[in-house]
């Protein structure tokens, strides 16, 4: 559907087979078609089948009905959920965060390939196993920010002392790295994923309908996350470089909203800017035990996530953000083969 931008142009033609573009081809074959990829995604959706549904929520629709059958009843009510509120929220987002975990490099195709590029022309089911894998990725990431967003407005408005926000975050503190997957997924969609993959208009909704209006909901989301993640960090030091690196998030999903209000060609793509003036490493800075004063001793390491940006540079306010990892630059090579 939101290739309908092909139909504007000629039938193209397969461009000559090149060494360079054969690799390309592989790495893609690779990326899309992967075994183990394949079982665990099975496995995954299985177990979505078996836990059951008041437990899981993975979808827009589901997370709304939760929402509203929590704020419906009584606060003494509330109370008496509030078990069943953390199971509910604890397994939607890890395993919300798994869908996102396993396609994430998938999804990074829908940034590299040009609409031209062999692999897309030569198979039409990559077309649509990439646009599956977008959808699912935005929607798996949503429903996370969803459940953060109402977790944190709902909360400001509670007379409850301790409010639920800090009931469910403050004592999941590792819950912080699926917020900041959600938070990477949709900035990678909303600023790197090519105009053409998502639909004209936002009339027809759904998770393709990427317009100006909803680019702002969705940083919106992405901004509830870092505000989330910076009250968690006086508690869990691990979070303060996914701060960083979702501050630079929210950056650059504005620049391109910036970008596409003045309106581009949308068979190019919104565009990485030049106009930074350093480069930032996130890493994660640590004391090296028994050293003090004017001996004390850091190591510097990398920052705890689930998989980093794999080879991804975040072009934040002034500042190319790349991520402190030894797998960072094999990933980015990587994806160089998609280049020209």
């Amino acid at each position: 559907m939101c290739l309908h931008i092909m139909r504007l142009r000629p039938a193209p033609t397969l461009p000559e087979t090149t060494p360079a573009a054969n690799a390309a081809a592989a790495a893609a074959s690779l990326i899309m078609s992967s075994e183990t990829c394949i079982i665990l995604r099975k496995e995954l959706i299985h177990l979505g089948c078996i836990i059951p549904p008041h437990f899981i929520l993975t979808d827009i629709a589901s997370v709304t009905a939760f929402q509203a059958a929590i704020t419906s009843t009584s606060q003494q009510s509330q109370n008496s959920m509030i078990a069943t509120l953390f199971d509910t929220v604890t397994i939607s987002i890890y395993f919300n965060a798994a869908t996102m975990l396993l396609l994430r490099p998938q999804l990074y195709l829908t940034s590299c390939l040009p609409i031209d590029h062999p692999v897309l022309l030569s198979n039409p089911d990559n077309i649509t196993h990439l646009l599956s894998t977008l959808s699912s990725s935005i929607t798996a990431a949503r429903c996370i920010t969803y459940i953060n967003s109402w977790i944190l407005h709902h909360t400001a408005e509670s007379t409850n002392p301790t409010p639920l926000r800090h009931k469910i975050w403050h004592e999941h503190l590792f819950s912080s790295f699926p917020l900041f997957e959600a938070a990477l997924v949709l900035w990678f969609a909303t600023c790197r994923t090519r105009l053409f993959w998502w639909s004209a208009g936002e009339i027809a909704g759904g998770p393709l309908c990427m317009g100006l209006a909803e680019r702002r909901r969705v940083r919106g989301e992405v901004l509830d996350v870092l505000r989330t993640l910076r009250e968690l960090t006086p508690l869990f030091a691990m979070v303060a470089p996914l701060v960083v690196c979702v501050e630079g998030f929210v950056a650059d999903m504005e620049r391109v909203e910036e970008t596409l209000a003045r309106g581009v060609d949308l068979l190019q793509g919104v565009g990485r800017t030049e106009d930074f003036v350093e480069e930032l490493v996130i890493a994660l800075k640590t004391v090296v035990v028994g050293t003090t004063g004017d001996d004390i001793e850091y190591h510097v390491e990398e920052p705890w996530c689930f998989l980093g940006l794999l080879g991804q540079e975040v072009d934040g306010a002034g500042v190319r953000m790349m991520w402190n990892s030894s797998n960072e630059a094999g990933w980015k090579v990587f994806w160089g083969q998609f280049d020209g």
